[in-house]
């Protein structure tokens, strides 16, 4: 089974830092995904910061 997220950090310059269920650690770069769609709601960065984990996700 693939470990599932269980917290996420919103950081400055629109990246989440994640914890996974089996402890391992990672940041995930979300600049790339601005300029697209519902995507480009999260250029606030007061928005991007409400960054919650939800069932895994």
């Amino acid at each position: 089974m693939n470990p599932r997220v269980s917290e996420a950090f919103a950081t400055n310059n629109y990246k989440l830092s994640l914890v996974f269920t089996n402890g391992e650690r990672g940041i995930y770069d979300c600049s790339k995904l601005l300029d697209f769609g519902v995507f480009k709601e999260l250029k606030d960065t007061h928005y991007f910061k409400r960054a919650k984990v939800i069932d895994g996700a």
